[in-house]
This record gives structure tokens, sequence and C-alpha cells, in this order.
């Protein structure tokens, strides 16, 4: 019955309400066309269809992509007028007939099927308004909405530009009085939720969690601004507590150091228009942060899977940090979460700065939103024996495969701007992706100037470890293996693995060693060979992987990475042949981290925490900042390298479609990073391993100068805090597992801090 339904309410929004609605399905001569809709291809001109049409279609083409639903789940879900586009590589002009007066117009973009490197630029003018979108991947779309006026002439002309390349799905033109139309509703679910065969076959299924409470008011202006601690989820349909009500929003940094400040608004209605402008914080004195060093984004909310493999259930969780930097609109009764990052530069003046947030409504400040940021006297000290790492997609391949000068410009800067962000956010390595070439007479010749190019972006960045870096080289093995083995496939974690002959590890061999004659020549770091990501306990996996290290292992000097839980006895045989064990639960306690590492042989242990990277959930906020601060210093583990700095399947705007779920950070329209909220929470937990360690090393200084009474006080602390602190096998991404509370990450911050400066007043240095 429900499925009738679905179909019955398909058909009914996709007509027009109206004959003031104009909508068009841009595709093929013999693509479907949605019913209620006009044809229009590359080659339909205004002047022979009278509803809309190009006024010169010199150059355009007609893509149809149709994707079928099997096998399940397709890459994306394609509709009548999803699955094709018209497309052109310069302008054009498309004319629309509509009635007269103040129009809104909306554009589905892509998806422009095609190669991953390619990226997509479109740029739509009506008169003087624009809107303008910049995307990435073959299953990339994007709405585009803009206002227009349309006279006596009874049309409007879209004039459309490009850098690059553009791809159009849709257009919906309907008058601004009566806007949006059911129909550009039901575009949007299709395009960022799921089409209505699909939907019936999911459930709506949030987090267990607390009732919001109920029957809060607002105010005249229409609005109620409060505040929760950052590290704590704001919903869709929560409501403060009357002690969360206009806030003043509080925090303290050292130079060189970044903050966040949010607070978060909720209408009693929907507002076309809302802005935030930050003043400048100022101390009584006159030193000055300048509002240009406080970066002001948005948390947006995005429709999510409970896991990256489970499919029909989703739910609506707080994600992405897009920035806020042009009026929105506000929908009734929907928490608005605006999130500040404050940079306190080097040398900053101590002192408690002051200033506003106004939240603009209509143009007009309709609130005063109270900061104050307090700034230490404190040099936050990084542990150099601490490395935060990441599985990284370099984009180097899209670069060197750009089909024209914009795309090529993009990804080269997207990888200038990931290794600066990641560098502002405290890591110091990411994981590499190496590859060998067989030559015809049977040698192999080592690829490494990638690796190389990487490296010196990185370092130009910040980013300077110099110790060993993992590379997986898994594509090279997978073409060997298919050489050896009558063209079989090796398959992820080695499922249905077949062993190959002893031809093919002595090749293994060879490749090692043609990749550290030219790491040596090239004068790079070590490298950790990793050949197989994650194998599995089975007999015939745990035998590759044995032979596979052995042959790797006859190369002299050369160590292994692998991602397996040493803890699990299945894994028991591969000991003798690693010497980087990366494991996703924190299973070996700190003693025998450093027996292990005591070894004649030392063995390593890594944290692989992917449960708070988003591809498990994307709401453990707390969790992140705990594994990445305070957690980690008590697991005792001394490398932290997730899966990954960001992660796409489908079409990046939507994490439904695919077979596994996108999860962490996105590319914004510039190229730059697009955080999510947990990338934030990976910077704080690192800050709270500053603030661990500067206090460490301060108690060794006051111990140099004979304050021991004050360094013991200062070491009780620590303890009392590694003492409250429980260290979970499993459950580590919530930070309640660990014993803690949200607020008690803040607590013990300042706790920190303040023994820090005790300390230094005691020894005489470093305060003003």
């Amino acid at each position: 019955m429900m499925k009738v339904i679905y179909a019955l309410l398909a058909l009914y929004v996709a007509m027009p309400l109206c004959a003031d609605v104009t909508l068009v399905d841009f595709g093929t001569r013999d693509s479907p066309v949605r019913p209620g809709f006009t044809r229009v291809t590359h080659e339909t001109i205004f002047a022979t269809n009278g509803i809309a049409g190009w006024l010169d279609p010199a150059g355009l083409e007609a893509h149809d992509r149709p994707i079928p639903r099997e096998p399940y789940p397709p890459i994306i879900y394609t509709t009548d007028t999803r699955r094709d586009t018209v497309q052109g590589r310069s302008t054009a002009t498309l004319r629309v007939a509509a009635a007269d007066g103040d129009v809104r117009i909306w554009m589905l973009a892509g998806p422009g099927g095609g190669a991953r490197e390619q990226v997509w630029d479109i740029e739509v003018s009506a008169g003087s308004s624009s809107a303008r979108a910049t995307y990435y991947t073959e299953n990339g779309n994007r709405a585009l909405t803009l206002k227009g006026t349309i006279g006596a002439s009874g049309y409007l002309d879209l004039r459309i530009t490009t850098r690059s390349r553009w791809a159009l799905s849709a257009l919906v033109v309907a008058p601004a009085d009566a806007w949006p139309p059911p129909t550009v509703k039901k575009l949007q679910q299709e395009a960022f939720l799921l089409p209505d065969d699909q939907l019936v076959r999911w459930e709506h299924a949030p987090p267990q969690r607390e009732k919001p409470r109920s029957g809060m008011p607002v105010d005249r202006s229409g609005i109620v601004v409060f505040r929760r601690p950052w590290v704590t989820n704001i919903w869709p349909d929560d409501i403060p507590a009357a002690d969360e009500l206009n806030p003043t929003v509080e925090a303290f940094a050292c130079p060189n150091e970044y903050e966040p400040l949010t607070f978060t608004i909720l209408p009693g209605r929907d507002f076309e228009s809302v802005m935030v402008r930050v003043a400048d914080l100022v101390t009584d004195d006159g030193h000055v942060i300048p509002s240009s060093d406080i970066e002001v984004r948005h948390v947006r909310y995005r429709w999510v899977r409970p896991n990256y493999k489970v499919f029909g259930r989703y739910y609506r969780a707080p994600d992405l940090l897009p920035r806020f930097n042009r009026p929105g609109p506000l929908r009734k009764d929907e928490p608005f979460r605006v999130w500040m990052t404050v940079h306190v530069r080097p040398g900053a003046p101590t002192g408690i700065y002051t200033g506003t947030a106004g939240i603009l409504l209509k143009d007009r400040i309709t609130k005063n939103v109270p900061i104050r940021l307090r700034v230490l006297p404190i040099a936050l000290e990084k542990d150099p024996a601490v490395t935060y790492s990441t599985y990284y997609k370099h984009p180097t391949v899209y670069i060197n495969r750009a089909p024209d000068d914009f795309s090529r410009q993009w990804w080269t800067r997207k990888l200038e701007n990931d290794m600066a962000s990641m560098a502002a956010c405290g890591y110091d390595a990411f994981l590499c992706k190496i590859t060998a070439s067989r030559l015809e007479d049977g040698s192999w010749r080592s690829n490494l100037g990638d690796l190389e190019t990487h490296l010196e972006v990185a370092r130009r960045h910040g980013l300077n470890r110099r110790g060993p870096i993992p590379c997986q080289f898994t594509y090279t093995l997978r073409k060997l293996y298919r050489r050896h083995v009558d063209d079989a496939t090796l398959s992820g974690h080695l499922s249905g693995i077949r062993m190959p002959p002893a031809a093919f590890f002595d090749e293994v061999t060879a490749i090692v060693e043609a990749f550290e004659a030219d790491r040596k020549r090239r004068g790079l770091p070590e490298i950790l060979y990793y050949p197989i990501d994650e194998p599995t306990t089975a007999k015939d996996s745990i035998e590759f992987m044995v032979a596979i290290f052995a042959a790797i292992r006859k190369v002299p000097g050369v160590r292994t990475y692998v991602t397996a839980d040493p803890a699990r006895p299945g894994f028991a045989p591969l000991a003798p042949y690693v010497d980087v064990w990366c494991s996703n639960v924190p299973s070996v306690t700190p003693q025998q981290q450093s027996e292990d590492l005591d070894r004649a042989r030392p063995v390593e242990h890594w944290w692989y925490p992917n449960r708070v990277a988003g591809e498990n959930d994307h709401t453990v906020v707390a969790g992140a900042r705990m594994v990445y601060g305070f957690g980690r210093w008590r697991s005792g583990y001394r490398v932290l390298i997730p899966w990954r700095f960001e992660a796409f399947h489908g079409a990046p705007e939507n994490y439904l479609d695919g077979y596994h779920m996108d999860f962490f950070n996105q590319t914004d329209d510039d190229a730059s990073v697009l955080p999510c909220v947990r990338y934030e929470a990976y910077r704080e937990g690192i800050d709270d391993g500053r603030y661990l360690y500067t206090l460490q090393r301060w108690i060794a200084r006051a111990r140099e100068r004979d304050h021991t009474d004050a360094a013991n006080d200062a070491e009780r602390d620590l303890q009392a805090m590694a003492d409250t602190l429980r260290v979970p096998i499993e459950d580590h991404a919530r930070a309640e597992a660990w014993g803690w509370s949200a607020e008690t990450m803040d607590d013990f911050r300042w706790i920190l801090a303040s023994r820090i400066m005790q300390l230094m007043r005691l020894c005489g240095e470093g305060m003003n």
C-alpha cells in the first residue's frame, strides 16, 4: 500500500502546479522525460520549442547515464531527471518562457559522468543575480538557486559560463510568491536523500537519546540563542534548557592555538536571511585579535547511515562545517549552530579579549552574543615522540590526468590546501601509496617520484616528520597476482585468496629491492612496507601474509606494517614478520608497548582509530577529542593513523548512495578543506596533548630548580587524571566509556593550564 501511495505522490508532485511553473528535463533525444517536464537536448533551439531552448546550441553535448538498481546498492540512484544531462565546455544561453514578474530559478547541476579527474564548474546568471558551483567526481551534483524578473517579453535568459565543463539535469522556474513549489522539494529529495522507490525501503531511525524538551518560547525577535559545549551534538529537533539561554561565549587559549567558539540560534519561524558579523576581540588596554582571525562557519545537517556498510536505516546528523560567509535561511524550530574558530597568533599578549557576534535578520542586527576569550601566557609544546597521521588519497593522479587547465589547477590547490590544513590541525604525517612497473626484461622499476613530490609539498606546509612512512603497494601486487594466478583478482582483505607460486614471492622481493634502491637514491625517509589492508584470520589469508612478509624481509633492513590486532590469536603466525602493528582498538597495554619497543627487534604498536572518523558514526565528537587527547595519552600509543582524511564513494553530497557511506572531511568549491565537526575535535584533542606534554616539561624544569613540592603536586594531578580514565578495548568512540563527560575534558585542560602557569611563576620564566 505504501508503495502505491509514494508512486501516486511522485506523479502528483512531478506535475506543474499551474501554468506559471516551467519545468525542464535536460537530456538526449531518447532518454526518458519526467511527466510534466519539457525535454531540452543539446540541439533544442528556443525559437522552435517555445518553452525552453538554447539561443545557440553549437558545441553542446547530451549524455544519458542510467545506472541500474542491481547489483544493490548502485553507486548513485539515477532517476528520469538525474540520469541524463546537457553539457558544455563554453558559454551558452538558455531562454525560458514564463509569466512576467519576479521568479525563482532552481537548477540541478550534474552528475556529469566521465572521469573522476574532471572538475565541474558552472555559473548561471539571470540579470544581476547569479549562482556558482564547483564540484568534483563523476557522480557529484549541486543545486543552484537564483532570482530573476520576467518582463513583457515573456521569457528569461539564463547565461551559463564555465572555467572547465558544466552539466545540467533539471530546471524549475516559478513565481517568487509561490516558492518553493513541491516539484523542487521532490527533486532535492531524490538527489540528496533517496528517490521514492528506495525511501519506502528505508527506516528513519535516529539514535536513541533523551527526548528534547518542549514549549521553549521565543522573544519578539523570533529567535532564541543558546549554548552547549562544542563537543555536545545539537540535533535538528533539540530545544534548549533555561540555563543555556542568552549565553556569553567563553573560552581560553594560548598563543599559536586555535579554539572553537560556538552558539546556536533557534528560530520560532522561518527566516529567509540570517547572517553573523563578528567584531574584533579587544582587551581593556587595547590589544586586538582582529575579526579576520576568527573564521565563521556553521554546522550542516546531513542524512547519514548508522554505519558505513548499513543499508535501510538513516537519520539526520550534524556533520560538516561550511563557511558562513553569505546570508542563508533559517527553518522554523530547527537549531542553527554557529561555529567560530579563533586563531590566537604567536606572540599575542596575555589578557581578557571581549567582543560580540551580531546576528543579522533581514540585514539588521537583532541580537549581539557576547564573546570573552582569555589568552594565557603559555607557549604550548608538542611531544616529538607522538605522531598524528592519516590515510590520505593523494590527488597527484588527478593532477597528471586532468582534462583541462582549470581542473589541473584545482587539484593542485586541493593538494596544497589539504597539507596546510593538516599542519594547522596538528598532523605530522600521512600514509602513501606507491607503485612499481615491470620492464620487458622482467626487472622492476620503482615509481617514487610522486612520493617525493608529496613529501616536498607536505614539508613546505610544516608536516616535517622525518620518521618512517607506511606505504601501501597493493595495486602493484594485484597486477602481479593476476599474472601468476590465472588472471585471478587479489580481493580486498584476501577473501578467497589462492596461494600463488613461489615465483610470485620472488618478484615481491624484487619489487621491494627496486623501491629501496630508488628511496635511497632520492634520500627519502624509511618506508614501512604495507602489502595488504586488514587481512582476515582465515587459514589461507594468514599463510599468504606469512609468505609475502617473508619475501619482503629478504631485503636487508626493511620493516613491515600490518593493519591487524596482535591481541587476536589468529594473527599470531604473523608476529615473527611484523615490525609495526596497527590495530583498530587499543588492545595493547602501555607496559606491553614499552616491552615490545625494548626487544632486540623492536616492535611498534600504532592505533587506527576509525571509530571516531565517522565510518561507523558521524556524531562521536566527544569521543574523537578523547581519543586524540587524554585517551591517547592514557593508552600509551604514540601514533594515531585513522582511515581516512576524506572518504566518498558515490556523490559526495549524498551519504546514502554507494556501497560505503561517505565520511569525514570533504572539499569545498575553492579546493579548500570542508571540515567536519570531528576534524575540529581531532585538533582539540591534539591540543589537549600539548597541554599535557607542556606540563610534563615544566614539572621537569621545576625539579631542576628545586621546586620539588610544586612539581609533586602537579604530578599528582596528572596521576589523578590517569586514574579516572579507563582504557576501553571496544567502545573507545564514546567519551563516557573512558569515564569522563564532555565537560570533564575542559575542566582538566584548565587544571593543566593552571599548574603550568604556577610552575612558570615559580621558575621565573615565560610570564608576561
